[in-house]
């Protein structure tokens, strides 16, 4: 997990994660291990939400490095169910974002998989 999540800040891994797992899905989420962290996220997609207000990319007129890098964040959150679709600027660009970025699909593969171990992961320690 510190591998996958390496790249993320601190206040990301503390809503994603609770004593090594990923947090339950959904309004779950809400009762993740650090609520001040997940108020922290909130107020970064509302930030990012307002700075993308009337623009179609994050730096400019074209998808750039900075589309890139955040989208690998948002899609991390999109994968544990964060509601993306409280930030309409934010919903907008990612839906947009995900069409026209190369090796989108990869990048999708391999979360998927992620969270598939992942669960599977929680479903075996719940058993024992």
């Amino acid at each position: 997990m510190d591998l996958y999540y390496s790249n993320t800040s601190s206040a990301n891994r503390s809503v994603l994660m609770k004593d090594g797992f990923a947090l339950p899905q959904g309004s779950e989420a809400k009762s993740c291990a650090d609520p001040e962290a997940f108020k922290k996220v909130e107020s970064a997609f509302e930030f990012l939400d307002i700075f993308l207000e009337g623009q179609e990319f994050v730096a400019g007129k074209h998808l750039t490095l900075a589309d890139i890098s955040i989208l690998a964040t948002v899609s991390t959150f999109d994968i544990f169910q964060f509601d993306i679709k409280k930030y309409p600027n934010v919903d907008r660009w990612y839906t947009n974002t995900k069409k026209v970025t190369p090796g989108w699909e990869e990048n999708w593969k391999s979360l998927t998989d992620m969270k598939a171990a992942l669960d599977s992961y929680q479903k075996q320690s719940k058993k024992q």
